[in-house]
């Protein structure tokens, strides 16, 4: 995904708090944890945010990695708090281009932080949110999905600073609806090592 700095923004916030499940015994036994969570202050997600955090959830199980979700009066005490921000501008409205689903790092914001840009994000799945697509699955699962996979993408940004996109998968650069909602969206192995080695090795 297209990662660019701009303007600062204050608006809404979402936060989650991210512990791993039992690594694949390639991997050193760890209890790693990360705090987030999610603020839509402009109620943009038709039926709240149920539906997005279990979709993230699900995403983040499949790399082995168990979320717990913060609430909004939990933060000043919770520690490092990966926040993910819904923001009711389409990317164009930062100086970015359509592409541009989700950024972190804008100007004055915190590095925990993950933006995502929601017009955009609707131009770019191209199924409805409020459960009309006729794709198939229940009501907005599909769009649910593709939502989930944005925010896990940016998610990795903060987790694994630095680190440039792969050539394909979920931490591919400018992904399209049709990854965005596949039945499947794999990480690059060695992403997903270098996200399971860090969460077993950096205190969040």
């Amino acid at each position: 995904m297209v990662m660019r700095r701009g303007p600062a923004i204050s608006t809404v916030l979402v936060l989650v708090t991210i512990t791993t499940a039992p690594l694949v015994s390639s991997e050193p036994a760890c209890d790693p944890h990360v705090k987030a969570v999610v603020f839509d202050g402009h109620k943009l997600v038709p039926g709240g945010l149920g539906p997005v955090r279990r979709a993230v959830e699900h995403e983040l199980r499949r790399l082995g990695v168990q979320p717990t979700w913060m609430k909004d009066g939990d933060l000043e005490s919770a520690g490092f708090v990966l926040r993910v921000v819904l923001l009711p501008h389409s990317a164009r409205d930062w100086g970015r281009t359509e592409e541009t689903l989700g950024a972190v790092r804008l100007d004055g914001s915190s590095a925990s932080s993950v933006y995502v840009f929601y017009p955009s994000v609707n131009l770019a799945l191209g199924v409805p949110a409020d459960g009309t697509s006729i794709l198939g699955g229940t009501p907005g699962t599909l769009w649910v999905r593709g939502l989930a996979r944005i925010i896990v993408h940016e998610m990795l940004h903060v987790l694994l600073p630095g680190r440039a996109h792969d050539a394909s998968g979920l931490f591919a650069s400018n992904l399209k609806a049709r990854e965005l909602l596949a039945a499947e969206l794999e990480l690059d192995a060695e992403t997903h090592s270098a996200l399971l080695t860090r969460l077993c090795t950096v205190p969040f």
